[in-house]
């Protein structure tokens, strides 16, 4: 039987990453109007885990209002998986 894609909720996304983790993916999204570390609003509904076990979040830039897009690489095992949460302890002794 196939994957396919499903949504999820928001208190879904955060058991999965955390509500830490999920503040500093919401905080830094590229739009292609305003640039790189801009912030998505809008996205509750549009949580989606794919087939490959990656989840999009799609929703709107909070200064412009464009559509934005922030992709998770979450159907990593292994290595990649430790590598994935190696980055982001990083990111937040950074502060990013």
């Amino acid at each position: 039987m196939p994957k396919t894609n499903r949504k999820i909720t928001k208190e879904e996304l955060i058991k999965k990453i955390g509500a830490g983790n999920l503040a500093l993916v919401l905080d830094n999204v590229y739009c292609s109007e305003c640039g790189p570390a801009a912030m998505v609003v809008d996205y509750e509904d549009n949580i989606v885990i794919e087939s490959s076990g990656d989840t999009v979040i799609r929703g709107k830039c909070k200064k412009c209002g464009h559509k934005v897009a922030r992709l998770l690489e979450m159907g990593l095992t292994g290595e990649a998986h430790e590598l994935e949460n190696k980055i982001f302890e990083n990111l937040k002794k950074l502060d990013i």
